[in-house]
């Protein structure tokens, strides 16, 4: 247990830290211009060597989109921000986290220690290592955007964008605070896709990474690791008012129809015609134990983004259940 002059030590430093963050992302994207009455939507992503070989066509799935966009991507590695470079995308490359706890706590810990910088989740097997500061990086990018007269629309890039005449119209026109996608199997929204806009949201992300921060700190200086989507929970749990969960304001929510927005579990049966994009994630089936990522899933993302000459991957593949038994999925 940390005697309450470390902690208020800890909650200094995670003030600082958020601050600093927020600075360094409004500089960055000053590279990207302001926006105006015509061109105020921010398309953001953040990624990882995972994932780093697919920015160039993420960025081309992003500009042949029917509607006025910026893209912008927050690199969290070495290997992530060369690609961003060499396929001429904006980006902003955290730096290294090197944040110590020595100056609050006797406890001999800092961010590079593996027991308090893992950001990870085991499921069945399946281990995924992400940095540790992401979940951060991640709501204080949408915050800086937002505070800069942004509208946001983040997706990930397991998010994948179906050619659709009206692509994303009705949400790109809608007037809520917030429009996340849908939760397949729990009431929680989806933080890998979703849009945000607006005074309250950019007060509510802002007071959510000042609450993410401050938590997060204290428990890796204790130790303990940060668990996958949990900021996803802690999100869901602000927006509604949870006892316990921190009070950042009302927001105004519409979450997305299954129909246009469906996950991997939802796509088997739905109507192609309808979808605007489909979200692999939250898959019916793990494919290999200890594998990185679900290999299922990383061969649908790179079929979808690296062989559109052999048909890649369409709605129809998605919505018929044939062909997904024939991907083992």
């Amino acid at each position: 247990m940390e005697s309450n002059a470390s902690v208020s030590c800890l909650e200094a430093l995670a003030k600082t830290t958020t601050v600093e963050r927020h600075a360094s992302l409004v500089a960055s994207l000053a590279s990207v211009g302001a926006p105006s009455a015509a061109a105020n939507l921010l398309v953001l992503n953040i990624i990882d060597r995972h994932y780093a070989s697919l920015i160039a066509p993420w960025a081309a799935m992003v500009a042949a989109a029917p509607f006025v966009k910026t893209a912008f991507v927050v690199a969290m590695d070495v290997t992530s921000r060369e690609a961003a470079r060499a396929a001429g995308i904006a980006h902003f490359a955290p730096p290294r986290d090197n944040t110590s706890f020595l100056g609050c706590t006797s406890r001999n810990s800092s961010l590079s220690a593996a027991a308090a910088g893992s950001y990870k989740k085991t499921h069945r097997g399946d281990i995924r290592i992400l940095p540790s500061d992401l979940p951060s990086w991640k709501l204080q990018s949408v915050r800086s955007a937002l505070s800069l007269g942004w509208r946001v629309l983040f997706s990930e890039m397991d998010v994948l964008w179906l050619p659709h005449p009206t692509l994303f119209a009705e949400l790109l026109a809608s007037t809520e605070d917030y429009a996340p996608q849908r939760h397949p199997t729990s009431p929680v929204y989806n933080f890998g896709f979703f849009f945000a806009q607006g005074a309250n949201a950019e007060a509510f992300f802002g007071c959510l990474v000042r609450e993410w921060d401050r938590r997060t700190l204290l428990q890796r200086a204790l130790g303990h690791a940060v668990e996958l989507a949990s900021d996803q929970r802690f999100l869901y749990n602000a927006a509604r008012r949870a006892p316990n969960a921190p009070r950042c304001g009302v927001l105004s929510v519409r979450k997305l129809s299954y129909s246009r927005y469906p996950t991997c579990r939802g796509w088997v049966g739905s109507q192609p015609e309808l979808m605007h994009l489909v979200h692999l994630t939250y898959c019916r089936r793990l494919s290999m134990k200890g594998s990185a990522e679900d290999v299922c899933k990383k061969l649908l993302v790179e079929r979808f983004y690296l062989l559109p000459h052999q048909g890649g991957v369409s709605a129809q593949n998605l919505t018929s259940k044939a062909w997904n038994v024939r991907q083992g999925c």
